[in-house]
């Protein structure tokens, strides 16, 4: 009997169970497709948006510089975000709603600390984020030269990593509109286990850049809590409708022009 066992022992050693090769990367563009089905059929999601790099002004006098926006989107078109802005050199945060075609803001400085119901930001519609045909969708279909990277941990998630290069106009959205409308390079990250799409990069190398300054915007978004139960945007009901503009609110999107 022991014998027999030593004998098997060592037909084990020499015969062992093979190693699992590695699992074939999935399409890049067949990825994109399930990557949008799977990030449109949730309720919302939490996100920050940073920018990197050159100033990039809300405003055509350059008195509104954006730096970082974090808060919450809910399907399908409504985004409430805190945005903390430099305002005549002076570093603070303004409370943004956005609801379809209506935005809503308070600043201390530009609405009083009340909430006034304006466009503040021309050209921004957070329906277009995940619409169909529109924002995401655009921006991960029509890339040229789109790559799968590989499989990398980006925040805390095993995701699928990939590259290409795209038209500003088709991320805006996730730039609250400020991306400007040149071709940029774009990184996406798509979650292994659920599909859905948990960051994204965008790199304006094509925008001209303010006197004195050498590297382009770059621009950082993190979506995560996917369904979270506390995810809801409050429409402040008590909203004034100004009857002309605030004082140094932009009167049109620089991105739009691609300015």
């Amino acid at each position: 009997m022991i014998i027999i066992t030593l004998v098997a022992l060592l037909l084990t050693a020499c015969n062992p169970t093979p190693t699992p090769g590695p699992t074939a990367l999935p399409d890049p563009r067949a990825l994109v497709t399930e990557a949008m089905r799977a990030t449109r059929a949730t309720d919302g999601f939490r996100l920050i948006i940073e920018r990197g790099g050159a100033p990039v002004y809300i405003d055509q006098l350059n008195t509104i510089e954006f730096l970082r926006a974090q808060g919450q989107f809910v399907l399908p078109d409504q985004i409430q975000t805190t945005v903390k802005i430099k305002l005549a050199g002076v570093v603070g945060q303004a409370e943004l709603v956005a609801a379809g075609l209506d935005q809503y803001l308070s600043h201390t400085t530009l609405t009083g600390g009340v909430w006034f119901k304006f466009i503040f930001l021309p050209g921004f519609d957070p329906g277009t984020m995940l619409a169909e045909g529109g924002g995401l969708e655009r921006a991960l279909t029509t890339v040229k030269d789109l790559g799968l990277v590989g499989v990398e941990a980006k925040d805390g998630t095993e995701a699928y990593h990939l590259r290409g290069v795209g038209v500003g106009a088709d991320v805006a959205a996730f730039t609250l509109g400020l991306v400007a409308s040149y071709d940029v390079e774009v990184d996406a990250w798509i979650d292994v286990a659920t599909k859905r799409v948990v960051h994204l990069e965008v790199v304006e190398n094509n925008r001209p850049l303010p006197e004195g300054e050498t590297e382009p915007p770059v621009w950082t978004v993190e979506l995560y809590d996917y369904n979270d139960a506390g995810l809801a945007v409050e429409i402040p009901e008590d909203a004034v409708e100004p009857e002309s503009t605030p004082t140094l609110v932009p009167t049109a999107n620089p991105a739009g022009t691609g300015s």
